[in-house]
C-alpha cells in the first residue's frame, strides 16, 4: 500500500505516542466516542510523507485524542461508509493507535483508491458499498501502529465489539 498510489499507508516500526496533552474540551461523537483537540507536537513525525505526498507543506495541520468503546446501537455517523470533505480541502490524517487494535476494538477501514469515486451520497451502509464490489482492508496493529490516509478516500470506523480503541489522528489541511 502506498499513499501516492492507493491513498493509504501503514507506517511501521511502531511510533511510541502516549496520550496527548488535551487543548480542549472533550465532546461526545454520538454515543460510541469522544473527541478532545490535542497538541500537535508530534505531528511532524509524518510531515515528510504528508509534503512528498501533497508537493508541498500542509498549510494547517489539527490533532485530535479519540476514544471509542462498544455500543449496542446499529452503524451510524463515521461507522458508515463515507468521505469527508472537510470544506473542500484536501486532507491527509495520520492516525497513530495507543491502544492495541484488534478487529473487535473498532479498527479503521479503507477502500484503497475511491478518492475520486462519487457514490452519490457522503455516508453509504455496508450494503450498498458491497454493491459496488470494491476492495477493502480492516486496519488492525498493535499499540503505536500509525495509518495515513487521504479522507476523501471511502473509510470508516468498525464498531467497537469488546474493546476500548483510543487514537490520535493528525489531520493535514492543503
Amino acid at each position: 500500500m502506498n499513499l501516492q498510489a492507493d491513498g493509504i499507508e501503514v507506517l511501521l516500526p511502531l511510533y511510541p505516542f502516549e496520550i496527548p496533552k488535551l487543548l480542549g474540551r472533550v465532546t461526545r461523537g454520538g454515543n460510541f466516542k469522544t473527541k478532545a483537540l490535542a497538541d500537535p507536537v508530534d505531528a511532524y513525525h509524518f510531515l515528510h510523507r504528508v509534503v512528498e505526498y501533497y508537493g508541498g507543506s500542509p498549510t494547517r495541520i489539527t490533532a485530535e485524542y479519540i476514544t471509542s468503546w462498544p455500543v449496542e446501537d446499529a452503524p451510524f455517523g463515521s461507522q458508515l461508509w463515507h468521505r469527508d470533505t472537510e470544506g473542500g480541502a484536501r486532507c491527509v490524517r495520520a492516525m497513530v493507535y495507543l491502544t492495541d487494535v484488534t478487529i473487535d476494538d473498532g479498527p479503521l477501514c479503507y477502500a484503497p483508491d475511491t478518492r475520486e469515486l462519487d457514490l452519490g451520497s457522503n455516508r453509504v451502509s455496508d450494503e450498498e458499498f458491497a454493491k459496488h464490489g470494491l476492495p477493502t482492508l480492516t486496519l488492525t496493529g498493535p499499540k503505536g501502529t500509525a495509518i495515513l490516509f487521504d479522507i476523501m478516500g471511502y473509510h470508516k470506523g468498525l464498531p467497537n465489539v469488546k474493546g476500548r480503541r483510543e487514537a490520535l489522528c493528525f489531520t493535514y489541511y492543503r
